[in-house]
């Protein structure tokens, strides 16, 4: 399950006796407590509310047990957790072998009278309305040679709830139940381990079967008593806390200069169409003649217009004079003389003239024909 049980509708009621007028003392009791109800409310594990966890010494008379379980079985939502947790002396009955839970009053041999009968706390578990039902002892049974060996098995099937989970840390001497010096006893002390470090690579829920494993290991490290875990209807798979382990952080890894940048490469330009660089030289040889030829036209022109000008410049020939005409004598009746022929003069152009012209002829076809190969519209031959 990846969800913990509703804790607004969930309820807890922890009992321990650490101080007892008859029986041995179990100072680790009272821390028992503290530390427990400290894990159920702790918002990163569980988030109980600290209203619906009920906490009862065991100065508190048998009636006071029974009434503090029986109200948070009236009081648990149904899709609720119930859990019942019991710290200190385990006593058995001598006349019917019946488990009870000892109390600051409690004696040996007056277990009816004087200790919590758990068939008390079981028959008020059974009929509560919740979904999900937890059981947890941690006692001894310093009373067991009186009527005998009980096994932990035997145990378990005479607490057994339907739909429920009972976890007992069962033991054969107090040492092994409260060890000198420690501040928990030695089962809860496992408990609160695996509630407050959780399970290395475990669901992110733990459930009460992997919470029970996780304590039996560490029991057979320490080589304390084993504890048994009973179950009704796949009620193991109960989920309780979330699991507090986290991964251990990723080794810093060292950070790879950056590669040099890399120099740009240069595409390289398209190949030239089939044809087309003999278009280019093509273009190249037109463009080249007509520059000769300007440049070949514009030295012949320039001697030209040199040529003419000089020409302009030179005196002109003198021309023959024709005598002039003897005189006459005026006849008193001159005849009329018949008036001279005219003769029509031709205009004739000089080589010069005639060069000059085909030249200018020659520079202007040469010129458009370079602006013919420059011109980009010009299609490709």
């Amino acid at each position: 399950m990846t969800a913990t049980p509703p804790a607004a509708r969930s309820r807890a009621v922890l009992v321990g006796c650490g101080t007892y007028r008859h029986l041995t003392d179990l100072p680790g009791v009272a821390n028992n407590l503290t530390d427990l109800a400290a894990a159920l409310t702790d918002p990163g594990l569980w988030g109980l509310p600290p209203g619906n966890c009920a906490v009862v010494t065991g100065d508190t008379s048998v009636g006071g047990v029974i009434g503090a379980v029986r109200t948070a079985a009236r009081d648990v939502g149904p899709d609720g957790l119930l859990l019942i947790y019991y710290a200190g002396h385990g006593l058995v009955d001598s006349t019917d072998g019946r488990l009870h839970l000892a109390v600051t009053e409690s004696e040996l041999g007056e277990e009816d009278a004087t200790a919590v009968a758990y068939e008390s706390i079981r028959r008020r578990v059974w009929q509560s309305r919740a979904a999900h039902k937890l059981v947890i002892l941690d006692c001894c049974y310093a009373a067991r040679a009186l009527v005998g060996e009980m096994s932990a098995a035997d145990l378990a099937e005479d607490v057994e709830i339907d739909q429920s989970v009972i976890i007992a840390a069962t033991s054969r001497n107090l040492v092994a139940l409260a060890p000198p010096g420690e501040r928990n006893t030695a089962f809860s002390g496992a408990l609160l381990t695996v509630l407050r470090d959780g399970v290395a690579g475990g669901a992110p829920v733990l459930d009460a079967r992997t919470i029970y494993r996780e304590i039996l290991r560490n029991q057979a490290a320490k080589g304390l008593p084993r504890p048994e875990f009973r179950s009704r209807n796949a009620a193991e798979d109960l989920p309780l806390v979330r699991n507090a382990w986290q991964p251990p952080p990723a080794p810093p890894t060292r950070r790879t200069p950056p590669a040099p940048p890399t120099p740009p490469v240069r595409s390289t330009p398209p190949a030239p169409p089939p044809g087309g660089r003999r278009v280019s030289r093509l273009r190249l040889v037109l463009a080249a003649l007509c520059v000769t030829l300007l440049m070949a036209g514009a030295g012949t022109a320039g001697a030209v217009f040199a040529a003419d000008a000089w020409d302009r410049r030179a005196p002109s020939t003198p021309t023959e004079t024709s005598p002039a005409p003897a005189p006459t004598t005026t006849s008193p009746s001159p005849s009329p003389s018949p008036p001279p022929s005219v003769t029509p003069s031709v205009t004739t152009t000089s080589p010069r003239v005639m060069y000059r012209n085909c030249l200018g002829g020659v520079m202007v076809q040469a010129l458009a024909g370079l602006c013919i190969v420059n011109d980009p519209c010009c299609p490709p031959d």
